[in-house]
């Protein structure tokens, strides 16, 4: 856990807004399986299911208006997360430790492609504030035909 609070800190505090917004959803990821991991139906919890779903949706609307690379890869890791679902509601009894791990591990890529996020957001700063800077240089006042 002290990993990931670590990166989503990171994002929050360096990031951009989008960066901003990708660390809030999975801050809102982080805070709704408790609220959410009493809703099962047999094997299946559907309740955890639906919130990778909104994780899913909410990555997506990402990347659909930012530029950034880093959320583009933390929803091609949560779209196999998602199917992970998909496959225990397929086999409910098969492999339930198998998902859980991969799931896990996945989430663990995501937090690795926020590290990557901060960088991102420390590079795309570091461009902003050089072209500021060079269009803020003062014209020479000597004259060159």
């Amino acid at each position: 856990m002290a990993p990931t609070v670590l990166v989503l800190a990171g994002l929050l505090w360096f990031g951009q807004r989008e960066d901003r917004l990708g660390a809030a959803v999975f801050v809102s990821a982080i805070l709704a399986p408790p609220l959410l991991e009493p809703l099962v139906i047999g094997n299946i919890r559907w309740g955890l299911g639906l919130m990778s779903i909104g994780l899913l949706a909410s990555l997506i609307a990402l990347v659909v208006v930012s530029r950034r690379w880093w959320i583009i890869a933390a929803a091609g890791f949560q779209v196999a997360a998602t199917s992970s679902y998909a496959i225990a509601l397929a086999q409910p009894d098969l492999l339930i430790w198998t998902g859980v791990s991969l799931r896990l591990v996945l989430w663990m890529l995501q937090m690795v492609a926020c590290g990557f996020g901060i960088a991102e957001a420390l590079s795309a700063r570091r461009q902003t504030r050089s072209h500021f800077r060079a269009k803020a240089r003062p014209l020479s006042t000597e004259y060159h035909p």
